[in-house]
């Protein structure tokens, strides 16, 4: 997700995983990870997150065709789920926006999906419907800066 944004800011810091992977962050964000590669970096108010989630897909399997039909079903607590867009300029990287949630808490998010030989890496950006504008840049930021170590 390389977007060219200027140098960190200063009150950001990197975080380097026992999980064998890094990136910078908001200071006060918290970083969680649930198995290998489950990665979540959250908003202290639970208002924003960027995730990474890796996924086992057979190999025949369309990418965009997955993302569109099948991916909300992998993510618990995740419903509600109501497309904008699906694009891809290769069958190895698709790009979604969507909405998500109920009229308890309404969502939004974006996500960039990379195909691997037997599955997928997602990079998701997700926020309260109300704050998403405000908050992509910081979820951009994070997830661009994710690497393995």
């Amino acid at each position: 997700m390389t977007s060219g944004r200027s140098p960190t800011p200063t009150d950001w810091v990197a975080h380097d995983d026992p999980a064998g992977f890094s990136l910078l962050k908001p200071r006060a964000w918290r970083v969680q990870v649930a198995g290998a590669g489950e990665i979540t970096v959250s908003e202290p108010h639970g208002h924003a997150a960027a995730l990474v989630r890796p996924r086992v897909l057979p190999v025949q399997t369309d990418l965009a065709a997955w993302l569109q039909h099948h991916y909300a079903a992998t993510e618990q607590g995740l419903y509600g789920v109501r497309l904008w867009r699906v694009e891809s300029s290769e069958p190895r990287v698709v790009c979604a926006a969507f909405d998500y949630g109920s009229r308890v808490f309404q969502g939004c998010a974006r996500v960039v999906a990379v195909r691997e030989r037997d599955g997928a890496t997602l990079f998701v950006g997700a926020a309260a419907r109300d704050q998403f504008v405000l908050r992509w840049p910081d979820l951009a930021r994070i997830l661009d800066s994710v690497r393995q170590r």
